[in-house]
């Protein structure tokens, strides 16, 4: 039995560096005097290969409970939130994540095929059934 497109997904993530200067301008030189300020969000996107299918965004932020959420969680507001110090995706944040998104699968009925980058975070779980 063969995978159609819309059980074929991919997982990616990407890094918000939103308050660091450029270290560089129009002259493709350093800027002397401008440190990078670390503020910064990690995004995981994912989706299926027909584009049918796209889970909420997964952020990972370093405050608990932004201000900027006005006391709402990230489900509320239409994305999974998860708070982390250096705000990096730890095996821990994506192992909750895909377990909870494999439980959504198995109340659906619903089995896929998971494409991911070799990052060492991306450590799935062994009891995962439709992942």
């Amino acid at each position: 039995m063969g995978m159609c497109l819309s059980q074929n997904f991919l997982v990616s993530e990407l890094i918000l560096a939103y308050r660091m200067a450029p270290d560089k301008g129009l002259s493709d030189r350093r800027q002397a005097g401008v440190k990078g300020r670390k503020n910064r969000l990690t995004f995981v996107f994912t989706a299926n290969a027909d584009g049918t299918e796209k889970l909420p965004a997964f952020i990972i932020g370093k405050a608990a409970r932004p201000r900027a959420f006005q006391k709402k969680s990230g489900a509320q507001l239409g994305f999974y939130y998860q708070s982390n110090a250096n705000v990096w995706m730890t095996a821990q944040l994506y192992q909750d994540w895909i377990q909870q998104w494999d439980w959504k699968l198995q109340v659906k009925k619903w089995k896929i095929l998971l494409l991911q980058d070799n990052f060492s975070g991306y450590i799935v779980p062994p009891n995962l059934q439709n992942i």
